[in-house]
């Protein structure tokens, strides 16, 4: 895999170095290479995407 972070605009490089970190620390049967695309491109992220970003919460 190649991944180039090269932009000026901070918000385009906050959202990469986010989503690197999550390649970084996921699963390595890469179950969840489907949401880190849609939340990488998608305008609106949908219940199961966000569940990814969001802190662990005890039910």
């Amino acid at each position: 895999m190649q991944i180039t972070c090269c932009d000026v605009e901070k918000a385009v490089i906050a959202r990469n170095i986010f989503l690197l970190t999550l390649l970084i620390d996921e699963d390595p049967n890469n179950a969840n290479n489907e949401l880190l695309f849609k939340l990488a491109f998608d305008m609106v992220l949908d219940e199961e995407t966000l569940d990814l970003i969001r802190p662990w919460q005890p039910d």
